[in-house]
């Protein structure tokens, strides 16, 4: 009986050793899957144009969007290309751009290769040489120039005064323009009875910027500490309402709120101002980020009074309902600290309640979902021998979809900087015999997922010349 049983194990330890079902599994399957077990999606897009002749850097860069649902690596480029990122995980959009000048005396051509778990894709990567036909120009960062728009009340806009990096700019009407720029500093915005604002700026690659700065007004509707307490209202005025759009309404008595003043000294009146935070554009948008930004901050007085419990507040703020409780947030500009009971509701109505006052903000959260990129031409001519001064209308910020209103315009003007915004520029284009010349930009448009909410904005990138 002892043998039949040994040889019967010993058949089946053979058919298994023979077929591999002693191994966990097929290794080439698991390298086919993301690590929640789906099949691993892997695709790339751009690089569309051919790069021009001379060496590049961050600011000539092209786009290669890696579209994966996994962890992703380049893992080979070719020598003269350079990647601002040697991996990711998820979609995200990569800066490629040319190491050095192209003196084959032909156009060359490479693969960069991107690999997730065991699948592999690769796209192609090509660049002029020098004098060779149609011949791209990079157009270099002679000046750099920022633009201050200024909105909100006329009288409130008269009354402020703004500086970068300590020094004045030229102004006209509600535009201020620092031309020679500093590549980086601080922008101060104050005035008397403002609110006063400050932002940093660093330009890095880019030549100009343009920043709306909405002027507010300090509240001059101001609630005694008893009214406050037995349930007057404490509103933004309607000077604050008319510039930002947004009606706030901050009620003691809604949850029997109780102050402690201990922190506040003697102020004790109350007030509520809305106002949107200036701050510089984000140096790229890239595709499967979340941008977390703050439309409005929302400031209530006496800072440092706490309550038990949380005093209520609602607002009125446009374009909120359309994007709902999952893309609003309603948070602590300092702490993150969320407010009590946060709520969208019909009517553009956000509601919540604030255990203590100091500066509160309402972020809108959205992730770029993807993006294209297109150009344009924006200016062209005649080209003789020699060195050509031209003058084109170099395009920054955004455009938004027709669908897009309210907050997420606000939000928009965050992220890119401004509505779009014309700026005239001059450069140095160098011909050796007669000819013409095109100076395009690159155009990109992206779409984002806030909430409920799915819209799209056009913006504006790199400039080049193209001579013949």
């Amino acid at each position: 009986m002892k043998k039949k049983i040994v040889s019967i194990v010993s058949i089946l330890t053979a058919i298994i050793m023979g077929t591999g079902i002693i191994a966990c599994g097929d290794d080439d399957d698991i390298d086919n899957r993301s690590t929640d077990g789906e099949a691993i999606v892997l695709e790339l897009k751009g690089l569309s144009s051919v790069f021009p002749s001379q060496q590049g850097s961050p600011q000539t860069a092209q786009m290669m969007e890696v579209i994966c649902n996994t962890s992703w690596t380049i893992s080979s480029t070719p020598l003269w290309i350079n990647v601002d990122a040697s991996g990711g995980n998820g979609n995200k959009s990569v800066r490629v751009w040319t190491t050095d000048e192209n003196a084959t005396g032909d156009q060359r051509s490479g693969i960069i290769i991107v690999k997730a778990g065991n699948i592999e894709k690769s796209i192609e990567v090509k660049q002029n040489p020098i004098g060779g036909g149609d011949n791209d120009v990079f157009i270099p960062i002679s000046t750099r120039t920022l633009v201050v728009k200024l909105t909100g009340n006329a009288t409130d806009i008269a009354a402020a005064n703004v500086k970068y990096a300590g020094g004045n700019g030229s102004r006209s009407g509600n535009v201020v323009t620092f031309v020679n720029a500093a590549s980086n500093g601080t922008v101060n915005v104050t005035g008397s009875g403002l609110i006063n604002q400050s932002f940093a700026v660093d330009f890095g690659e880019r030549s100009t910027i343009v920043v709306d700065v909405n002027i507010v007004k300090a509240s001059t509707n101001i609630v005694a500490q008893v009214a406050a307490e037995t349930g007057t209202n404490v509103d933004n005025d309607t000077n604050n309402q008319t510039t930002t759009g947004v009606t706030g309404k901050l009620n003691l008595a809604t949850n029997g709120s109780i102050a402690d003043y201990s922190a506040t000294g003697t102020k004790r009146d109350y007030s509520l101002v809305v106002y949107t935070p200036a701050a510089a554009p984000v140096s790229s948008v890239e595709s499967g980020k979340t941008y977390n930004l703050t439309p409005y901050a929302v400031d209530c007085q006496p800072e440092g009074a706490n309550f038990v419990p949380a005093a209520h507040i609602e607002l009125t703020v446009p374009g909120v309902s359309e994007i709902g409780k999952n893309g609003i947030l309603f948070r602590h500009a300092e702490t993150n600290e969320d407010a009590q009971g946060t709520n969208v509701k019909e009517g553009d109505i956000v509601k919540g309640n604030l255990p203590h006052f100091s500066p509160w903000g309402i972020i809108v959260s959205a992730q770029c979902t993807g993006i294209t990129e297109s150009s344009e031409v924006i200016a062209s001519g005649a080209l003789v021998a020699g060195a050509n001064e031209v003058t084109y209308g170099e395009k920054c910020g955004f455009e938004a979809g027709d669908d897009v209103k309210g907050i997420l315009t606000v939000w928009l003007k965050l992220l890119y900087g401004a509505t779009v915004t014309k700026v005239t520029k001059t450069t140095s284009i160098n011909a050796t015999g007669a000819g013409s010349y095109t100076i395009s930009q690159k155009t990109f448009t992206a779409t984002f997922k806030a909430g409920n909410k799915t819209f799209q904005a056009k913006y504006y990138g790199q400039v080049t010349a193209k001579r013949k």
